[in-house]
């Protein structure tokens, strides 16, 4: 006998940072997962959408209609195989489209990330470390990835690593508070006769608020900093041809999420 747990869960989230000194944006991210987990394995699907939005205060050199909107339309596949009761190894491939589809889909279009890991649990706690390809700092590079997490008691729990840390407070099943500081990253290619690409990042520091409707179903509200903020156009080689000066600046986020839970035998 064996037992299976089904997991689908998705998310919406809409963000606003609408006090840039040189630019303003607002993004959504929409994205649906499905888990699937065994004795041994835990395989997850998803998809996801987004677009940015970016409005433009200051004049430039050039004309930025074709700047003002980037999309990504993606699938991802996260596979971990347990080796034993406390070792585990795990890999994420992530492949999509991130362009302002100006012009018709090509191949510039398409850009392709992923990570390996390996993972050590304790009863309470675990650390992951590994190597990724990912747009964290804009262009698509090699980066380290870390993770520990601990779990103080059934209230706090917390994480330290990079790209992303965590300060988690549960107040009871309806009330929770999150602290983060995470570095983010987007990388677009711009499909116009400019034949450029962009790539924006920043190191994020944010509160959320998330209040359980139910079981399945949360509202979330951030409100966080985004400093050390870069937005380029690169040409073919990726290397800069314009910086926007970009100040940092503060942004605001509402969400919804939403998690269901099935066990086979």
């Amino acid at each position: 006998m064996f037992c299976q747990t089904h997991t689908v869960d998705g998310a919406m989230q809409y963000r606003l940072a609408p006090y840039g000194k040189d630019i303003d944006f607002y993004d959504l991210n929409l994205d649906v997962n499905y888990t699937l987990e065994h004795s041994k394995f835990k395989i997850t699907n998803g998809i996801a959408y987004s677009v940015l939005n970016i409005n433009y205060n200051t004049n430039t050199p050039f004309v930025a209609e074709s700047l003002n909107r980037f999309y990504n339309f993606s699938y991802g596949i996260q596979v971990d195989y347990y080796v034993t009761d406390s070792w585990g190894l795990g890999a994420i491939l992530k492949a999509g489209l991130y362009s302002n589809f100006i012009d018709a889909i090509s191949k510039d279009d398409v850009l392709v990330t992923g990570d390996f890991y390996a993972k050590k649990s304790w009863q309470d706690a675990y650390v992951a470390f590994g190597v990724s390809y990912n747009v964290v700092f804009g262009q698509p590079e090699w980066t380290p990835v870390f993770k520990f997490y601990k779990a103080l008691n059934d209230h706090v729990a917390f994480y330290v690593g990079f790209p992303e840390s965590q300060v988690h407070y549960k107040f009871n099943q309806k009330h929770a508070l999150f602290v983060n500081l995470e570095q983010e990253g987007g990388y677009y290619n711009v499909s116009d006769y400019y034949n450029n690409s962009a790539a924006l990042s920043s190191l994020n520091a944010h509160f959320t608020y998330q209040y359980g409707l139910d079981h399945n179903w949360a509202i979330n509200l951030k409100a966080g900093y985004m400093f050390n903020t870069k937005y380029q156009l690169l040409d073919a080689s990726d290397s800069a041809v314009y910086n926007f000066n970009i100040t940092d600046q503060p942004f605001i986020s509402a969400g919804l999420t939403f998690k269901m839970n099935t066990k086979n035998k």
